[in-house]
């Protein structure tokens, strides 16, 4: 269990055969009120909601409907070690909605998804900028998926990053809220932001 004053950030890591980044840490507030695509965001971010939750409160079931079949077409060291450590878990609660959080997502997929870039920064900035002063928190960032099952797998596998961070962050009974951005981005077509705090 990280020190929960601990803040932390974990390089992107590039899956080439789906365009897809990943990376771990925070994000700030934005305004996605004009997209055109928002109901269609909006659906999706809930989407990748329920399926983190899925993952935490049933992870045996998680793990035996969601990875298994995924690994069968996909196999790897990193989704084998999710699928056991999955199995062998005991049920954590949902993580509740965070309106702020949500807001903080949002605006790191409007200033980075407009000029392309990867990565993170002044998380924390971001975060309080919102009113927030979460005793803990943390990111998880998708780049080039639109499907919140997709989304979610590829981070629990979190294959290439050695100490699976990603996969902790949504597995960690630290956090109890969690806001979801989710947008274009111009070099990979969509980017996801999920923003946890506990």
């Amino acid at each position: 269990m990280k020190n929960p004053k601990t803040k932390h950030i974990v390089k992107i890591i590039k899956i080439s055969a789906a365009a897809l980044l990943l990376a771990t840490i925070s994000v700030s507030s934005g305004n996605m009120a004009e997209d055109p695509n928002a109901a269609y965001f909006a659906k999706l971010e809930n989407d990748v909601l329920e399926e983190i939750n899925f993952a935490r409160t049933q992870p045996a079931q998680y793990a035996k409907t969601r990875l298994e079949p995924y690994a069968v077409k996909n196999p790897s060291t990193a989704i084998t070690e999710c699928i056991n450590e999955m199995k062998a878990m005991q049920p954590l609660p949902p993580l509740k909605f965070g309106k702020k959080l949500a807001l903080a997502a949002k605006e790191w997929v409007t200033a980075q998804g407009q000029g392309g870039g990867v990565g993170h920064g002044n998380t924390g900035e971001r975060i309080n900028k919102q009113g927030l002063y979460p005793h803990t928190w943390g990111e998880n960032i998708s780049y080039g998926y639109n499907d919140a099952r997709k989304i979610v797998i590829q981070l629990l596998e979190d294959d290439k990053v050695s100490n699976r961070e990603h996969r902790k962050t949504i597995l960690s009974r630290a956090y109890t809220h969690v806001g979801i951005g989710f947008g274009t981005h111009t070099r990979y077509g969509y980017m996801c932001v999920q923003d946890f705090a506990g």
